[in-house]
């Protein structure tokens, strides 16, 4: 809960928002303390599972990636989000990486899915640099913009996230 006010502040930006599945736009700080409250017990749950995205060497909260478990154990969503100021630097596509290690090995995910607004080019570049096979197109909510808009989706394997980690 210590993060409630560094997690409103980034998510309050419209321009990290809009770029969301599941973050509304306003943001309310009382919807940040929901999150963060919420989220062992989803955890616990078997239903979700946050990662705090931080600097290296520091205790900066810069963002989160997460999973949203299916009814089929081994089959995961992921979806991420970054604070504006840490953009175009990397920290997304290690911080993800790091994630899909942690679900492909302790979790025992078989597949992992993403859904990208299809204008989102920085999002399907993370995508596309962990391995990601883009699966076509179809519509997706924006509640940020109170709209549906196009997606692209993309997945993800076991077999394949770890024939790349054998060759990196």
């Amino acid at each position: 809960m210590s993060d409630v006010e560094t997690v409103f502040n980034l998510v309050s930006d419209l321009a990290v928002a809009k770029w969301t599945a599941r973050i509304p736009h306003p943001y309310e700080r009382k919807m940040a303390e929901e999150w963060l409250s919420n989220a062992d017990r989803l955890r616990d749950e078997g239903k979700s599972l946050a990662f705090a995205v931080t600097l290296r060497d520091q205790e900066t909260l810069i963002g989160s990636v997460s999973f949203e478990i299916k009814d089929d154990p081994g089959r995961a969503e992921i979806g991420y989000y970054l604070g504006r100021t840490y953009w175009g630097q990397g920290f997304m596509t290690e911080a993800a990486g790091a994630a899909l290690d942690f679900g492909f090995e302790y979790l025992e995910f078989d597949i992992v899915y993403s859904e990208v607004f299809a204008e989102n080019a920085a999002s399907a570049g993370v995508l596309g640099k962990l391995g990601f096979a883009d699966l076509g197109s179809g519509r997706m909510e924006a509640p940020a913009r109170g709209c549906m808009v196009m997606a692209n989706k993309y997945a993800l394997d076991r077999k394949d996230w770890m024939a790349r980690k054998e060759l990196s």
